[in-house]
């Protein structure tokens, strides 16, 4: 039988692996195709980027409550 730690390590490794790719490889992406996403729905540049904004100050404000559950 194995420890609950290494338990917990199997489980949270692969999962900790996926969120650095999968942040990693959409976090500049508005960066770069945000003026045309904007245009695209037509939303204002400062309404597109606003609202990567408002998702970091989220996540920031959630993560240590989400971290505790």
């Amino acid at each position: 039988m194995t420890s609950p730690s290494a338990a917990r390590f199997r489980l949270l490794a692969p999962l900790a692996l996926c969120q650095i790719i999968g942040w990693g490889t959409t976090f500049d992406m508005p960066g770069a195709l945000g003026r045309i996403i904007a245009a695209d729905l037509g939303f204002s540049n400062e309404a597109a980027f606003a609202g990567l904004s408002v998702m970091m100050i989220v996540s920031g404000l959630a993560g240590p409550w989400a971290g505790r559950l």
